[in-house]
């Protein structure tokens, strides 16, 4: 019995010797931060999927630009987000019968039954996994073949359903293995290929978890497999007793793997190792915007300060890019655009149209859109106007206004732009023309003669008005002119004239005033009536107006006598005169400021 344990003894260590060396420059490469995706549909957004976890298993705290950088080809990029994504886990459970009941002293029934009841509190008891986001497997192996009892799904019901539905063979079915460890060989290969292969969930954490009664052999190429892939084997002794001989041969290959060995010797509790396998479900997508216009694979690193040191991790993608695609929609090819010219001008710049929209489509032939620069109209090969482009159209006024010649002059325009990667476009040429076309003249002649009529009789009227003022400056030579200004009756007759017009002046102030103010802004019954008065002299002949004035004011007027008892004799008097100038004058002052009196007229007078 000694030599048994011996050579078990012998393959343990083997197996730790092997192994940890592997585990120490795998782990350390894989763990704790990956590049598990990256998301360029959305170009130049890249989203880079990273996993990253301290020593303890606790997720880092990741500050953009602080603790965490991103780089692209050796040029870093500022972090525009961090966002977490639970992206589940891919897990592979294995019930297998060991090196069969005949050396385990347990049968494949009995670690069904003990593997089932974890299996059903992860799927649907406390419940572990979460539907629609993890992706579970169960398979038992059943000797030398391997039973998918439930294949790869999200669906917590559907595969606790099947593991209930599933009956194991009886033990003197199964047997023993030709060789130890063969069975459990087998049925790990079955679950890294299940975890490696079957599609979908490439960016999930993966874990493989064997529920096995024990198994003793090397399985150091499986651990260096699993390392490779960065999936960690967890291990749980499905035993009602308990043993150490079997725990020699599994225990280094879930430590070497970064998995958990756990036992269920009659009784045991999983949920540290479930919590172990859900805790890295949870991953982040770091965000930022490429610059690069390169073509080919391009190498993302990402650099984290963790509590130990920096972590760096790598990935690749890859865009196929190409310039943007624009087409000018407006004007059609061959247009022929007529300026017009404007009545009453004759001026070719004034024609119109003075402008004209020219309008083009951007589209983008790789399926990428980009933020674009200004789009740049061409005529001719010469930058002419620049619009801005809004949902993929732009807009570009074209001027016409140089474009003066009554014959075609042929044009040939083009939209250029730069995307915010640099890649240049340009649209075909659009060829239109461009020609002036002066306004006709469609005066009737009769309108000619109607016109040279009217300008005569102006002219006959204007000589009418200033004939008798030149012939009267005519008559009197400047030194007669200079005499008789001298003279003392006219020297009285300009001071009379002007004191007169002075109290003329003040009295219409004195007393219109507060006319106009009433008539602007006050309502009242009579107003059209007393606005009648107020231009009644206007309209008055002069010697209506003078007779009306003597008949008030007279001697023998209605107020003439009373005023000459008085003492204030009218007539023939300098009174008189400035009451006949106020009589005429003061008309045009009432309704001059009553305009001023307005309250528009007011406000807009405080707004200049």
């Amino acid at each position: 019995m000694k030599f048994p344990r011996l050579r078990h003894a012998l393959l343990a260590a083997l197996l730790l010797a092997t192994c940890f060396p592997l585990a120490a420059s795998s782990q350390a490469e894989g763990q704790p931060l990956r590049v598990t995706k990256l998301i360029a549909d959305e170009f130049p957004l890249v989203k880079v999927q990273i996993a990253t976890w301290e020593a303890s298993g606790a997720l880092l705290v990741l500050i953009p630009d602080q603790n965490l950088r991103v780089s692209e080809d050796g040029v870093s990029y500022p972090v525009l987000s961090i966002e977490p994504v639970n992206v589940g886990v891919r897990l592979a459970f294995i019930i297998d019968a060991g090196d069969g009941a005949r050396n385990t002293g347990v049968g494949l029934r009995r670690v069904v039954e003990i593997a089932n009841e974890y299996l059903q509190t992860f799927l649907i008891g406390r419940p572990w996994m979460v539907a629609g986001v993890d992706q579970i497997t169960v398979l038992v192996q059943e000797g030398d073949s391997t039973e998918l009892v439930s294949p790869m799904s999200s669906d917590p019901g559907l595969i606790a359903q099947q593991l209930t539905a599933y009956t194991p063979p009886s033990d003197g079915a199964i047997g023993n293995p030709a060789q130890p460890g063969d069975f459990t060989r087998t049925g790990l290969r079955r679950a890294l290929d299940e975890l490696q292969f079957a599609p979908g969930g490439e960016d999930k954490p993966s874990a493989v978890v064997l529920f096995t009664p024990g198994m003793a052999a090397d399985t150091s190429d499986l651990a260096q497999r699993a390392i490779d892939a960065g999936i960690p084997i967890h291990v749980v002794m499905t035993r009602d007793t308990p043993t150490t001989r079997w725990e020699t041969a599994l225990r280094p290959l879930a430590q070497v793997t970064g998995g958990l060995f756990e036992t269920h010797y009659g009784t045991g509790d999983l949920e540290p190792m479930f919590e172990d396998l859900t805790l890295k479900r949870q991953q982040f997508h770091v965000a930022y915007r490429s610059t690069s216009p390169a073509l080919g694979q391009r190498l993302v690193g990402v650099e984290i300060d963790g509590p130990s040191g920096p972590l760096v991790a790598s990935g690749q993608y890859s865009v196929t890019l190409s310039p943007p695609a624009i087409e000018i929609l407006s004007p059609a090819p061959g247009t022929l655009l007529n300026r017009q010219g404007q009545e009453g001008s004759d001026s070719p710049e004034d024609a119109e149209p003075t402008f004209l929209s020219v309008v083009a489509e951007v589209t983008w032939p790789d399926g990428l859109p980009r933020l674009l620069g200004p789009a740049q109209l061409l005529v001719d090969g010469r930058p002419a106007a620049q619009g801005e482009v809004v949902a993929g159209r732009t807009e570009i006024a074209w001027d016409l206004r140089a474009y003066q010649d009554t014959g075609q002059t042929p044009a040939a325009l083009q939209v250029a732009l730069d995307d915010e990667l640099g890649l240049h476009a340009e649209s075909s040429p659009r060829n239109v023309s461009v020609q002036y076309v002066p306004y006709p003249d469609t005066t009737p002649d009769f309108l000619v003669y109607a016109a040279l009529a009217l300008a005569l009789a102006s002219l006959g009227f204007a000589v009418f008005l200033f004939l008798p003022l030149i012939a009267l400056l005519l008559r009197a030579t400047p030194e007669r002119l200079w005499e008789t200004l001298g003279t003392r009756p006219v020297q009285q007759a300009v001071g009379l004239s002007l004191r007169t017009a002075a109290a003329a002046t003040g009295l219409s102030i004195a007393l219109g005033t507060p006319v106009a103010y009433v008539l602007a802004r006050r309502r009242f019954r009579l107003k059209r009536l007393v606005e009648a008065l107020v231009d009644l002299p206007v309209v008055l002949p002069p010697a209506v107006a003078g007779l009306a004035l003597l008949m008030a004011f007279g001697r023998r007027g209605l107020l003439g006598g009373a005023l000459e008892a008085l003492g204030i004799p009218i007539g023939f008097s300098p009174t008189a005169v400035v009451l006949a100038q106020t009589f005429v004058a003061a008309p045009y002052y009432v309704r001059a400021a009553a305009i001023g009196f307005r309250p528009s007229f007011s406000a807009s007078r405080c707004t200049m």
